[in-house]
């Protein structure tokens, strides 16, 4: 295998050309391969499951699959046990939702005409893993370019490795499945690089991530895959559980009409314009969401517009500091951290107003014209888990998010995106400090996870952990509202939401918790007690000192909470922590996550480094790059050093240059030991000396 890289420092991605000679194989050779693998899997009695995206490459790999299994069992064999997990993060672009559900019917009928022992599940987040919930709740931010890939994790993921384990559980396999992917080297450099890393083949599962994986059509072209997607168009006589007709009408409306896929007689296939992505459509990791911007140019998709722009506004505000919380949810030794942790309660409330306003819209749309509602961004569920979150910590009234709620869907209140005038780009400096939060009350008897309204009338249940006494509530493998209970508790208004806000009083946030608690739509996750316990007991400490209506304040918030301390500001001390993580201080415009080489920019600044270090003597200049590293792939890492002394620094793609806190530092530190992959791009000679340390961060700085 030859490999060639040829770089162009003139582009942001400097990664212009790679020749890989297994990528010329003529595609009969290639899905020759692809078929025969599979087969040979099957014949070993190997489980498979198919990771299903709806996209066209794992839409290929699953349609070679299903054309060997039912081949395979056509000759006489046994197809042992197979499953396709379709990952919804219940944020999908409406379009590739309703297109993957229009799919996941004809895949059951193909499979059910072929009485193939296969299953096709979906596999949604659960109450703590989904993003608009916890976003809206108060206990994520959004992802912006640069930023890491947690929500892909939580969303897709890890409900998808959950769902398989069942799956397998309930038809009685004991042996690892091999989870069939369709991961390809000419993707991207970025994705071949990976692959060549983890050593994935066309030929032989290999192991990641404690599953066992391969991608049949690894060695695919883009060509590849829409010559197979063609033939299958083209011909009839190619028999498999689509017609992938609709699969190329939403490539592309994706790509604004630009998407053609023909079959020419030579079997050289044309593409052109077809890499469309489709994601969540609330994703903010991408600069742009082209494809949606695209499909908008449609009337028939405008009624994504919403959406679009909702995405937008969550864009332009995330830097806000007004916006921010900037209390902690956990105490070290007594004391409270004050930084922006998530997103404050006005600002919560605003996105969850917002959210619903467009859905009623679309509802409203739905009925006038005969149709279901094309998409939905809060259910019932949703609320409820909204509440439990705003609420434990005391972030907003008891059952706020059920109010907002009833004010939209029945008091018909609108909630417009308000424009944005002033677009933070980044936070502020501000510097990290602690505040003594804990008192005499904080460990109260009846503060944390125990139910006073019920102790004062002797009818609390109890149940000992470790020796702690907690209200005894239900608990569930994972913490969540009950789907079947909120149904019930908005469908019924005079039993559930009009009894809960109109006859019942709350004195504190937390008593909106008990209350579900004690419906029973609330479940705590087994083992849970004492963590909610902590939840609880900051979330009414907050609510003692009266600090709901300044979380979004960093000076008030200090000062209220000095005051009900009786402190003075003596008692504020630094935490010594930096202000930004090091993958924070990235500038987040930089464009999308495709940035992987250095960029024009970052030369740029390393040049002017190089310069000045060939000005010093006695000094040693080095600047990495960690390529394995998701949150910190896009920087340049430096550390000049002379006399024993060490100075560290980064430069973003943008060609911003920050100059690394202790905090930093150590963080760069073991990011750069538990990497694998460091790459060292300059290192200077000892030189002599004219500038020290301080002025190379002065003079190097292009913000």
């Amino acid at each position: 295998m030859q490999q060639s890289f040829e770089y162009a420092m003139g582009d942001d991605n400097l990664i212009e050309a790679i020749d890989l000679d297994f990528l010329s194989k003529p595609y009969d050779q290639k899905i020759a391969v692809a078929y025969s693998t599979i087969t040979n899997l099957l014949k070993q009695g190997t489980p498979l499951v198919y990771a299903w995206s709806g996209g066209k490459d794992s839409s290929v790999a699953l349609d070679i699959g299903l054309k060997a299994a039912k081949d395979f069992k056509a000759s006489g064999g046994i197809v042992p046990p197979f499953a396709v997990i379709h990952g919804n993060t219940l944020l999908e672009n409406p379009e590739i939702d309703r297109f993957a559900r229009e799919e996941i019917v004809k895949l059951r009928e193909f499979i059910q005409a072929h009485d193939l022992p296969g299953e096709v599940e979906i596999a949604t987040p659960s109450m703590s893993q989904n993003h608009m919930v916890n976003l809206v709740g108060g206990r994520t931010i959004a992802s912006l370019p640069g930023g890491d890939s947690k929500c892909s994790v939580d969303m897709k993921v890890t409900p998808i490795n959950a769902l398989k384990k069942k799956v397998f559980s309930r038809l009685g396999v004991d042996r690892e499945p091999v989870s069939v992917i369709g991961t390809r080297f000419d993707e991207s450099p970025q994705r071949m690089k990976k692959m060549l890393e983890r050593g994935e083949s066309d030929i032989t599962p290999i192991e990641h991530n404690g599953s066992l994986v391969i991608s049949p059509i690894a060695n695919f072209t883009l060509d590849d895959v829409f010559w197979h997607i063609g033939k299958v168009r083209n011909n009839g006589s190619v028999r498999t559980y689509s017609d992938f007709e609709r699969l190329i009408e939403v490539y592309k409306d994706g790509e604004g009409g630009n998407c053609m896929v023909l079959a020419y007689a030579d079997e050289k296939p044309r593409t052109s314009g077809c890499g469309a992505r489709f994601g969540c459509w609330a994703c903010n990791r991408v600069g742009v969401d082209r494809s949606m911007e695209n499909m908008l140019k449609k009337d028939e998709y405008a009624y994504m517009r919403p959406l679009n722009d909702f995405r937008q506004w969550i864009r332009d505000t995330h830097f806000d500091p007004a916006r921010r919380n900037w209390l902690a949810r956990s105490t070290e030794g007594g004391s409270v951290a004050i930084s922006p942790n998530a997103y404050g309660p006005l600002h919560c409330e605003e996105m969850l107003k917002i959210a619903l306003t467009i859905q009623i819209r679309e509802e409203i749309r739905a009925d006038q014209e005969g149709r279901e509602p094309n998409f939905e961004i809060i259910s019932y569920q949703n609320i409820l888990s909204i509440d439990v979150l705003w609420n434990r910590y005391g972030y907003n009234n008891a059952l706020r998010a059920t109010e907002i709620f009833r004010e939209v869907y029945r008091d018909g209140l609108r909630y417009e995106i308000p424009r944005i005038e002033n677009v933070y780009k980044s936070l502020p400096a501000y510097a990290e400090v602690q505040v003594p939060y804990e008192d005499i009350h904080f460990d109260g008897l009846l503060n944390g996870l125990r139910d006073p309204d019920m102790a004062i009338l002797d009818q609390e249940r109890l149940i000992e952990k470790r020796g702690t006494l907690y209200s005894d509530v239900p608990t569930d493998t994972k913490m969540g509202i009950d789907e079947e209970g909120a149904e019930m508790f908005f469908g019924f208004p005079e039993l559930g939401i009009d009894y809960f806000l109109d006859r019942m009083s709350y004195n504190y946030p937390a008593a909106g918790v008990h209350a579900l608690l004690r419906l029973g739509v609330f479940s705590i996750a087994k083992g849970g007690h004492s963590e909610l316990d902590r939840m609880l007991r900051m979330g009414n400490q907050l609510t003692r000192y009266e600090l709901k209506d300044v979380l979004h304040d960093r000076e008030l918030l200090i000062s209220k909470i000095l005051e009900k301390q009786g402190l003075d500001r003596q008692s504020v001390r630094s935490s010594g922590k930096a202000n930004h993580t090091v993958s924070d201080l990235f500038d987040f415009e930089a464009g999308s996550e495709e940035i992987s080489e250095i960029t024009a920019a970052q030369f740029q600044v390393m040049t002017k480094v190089r310069s000045l270090a060939s000005e010093r003597e006695n000094s040693q200049t080095d600047i990495f790059r960690i390529n394995d590293n998701d949150n910190l792939r896009k920087g340049l890492f430096g550390r000049t050093s002379k006399e024993g002394e060490e100075h560290w620094f980064a430069i973003s793609p943008k060609g911003v240059f920050h100059k690394l806190t202790l905090t930093q530092t150590e963080e760069l530190s073991q990011a750069l030991k538990s990497s694998r992959d460091t790459e060292k791009v300059f290192t200077s000679a000892l030189m002599r000396p004219s500038l020290d340390n301080a002025n190379i961060v002065n003079i190097v700085t292009f913000q």
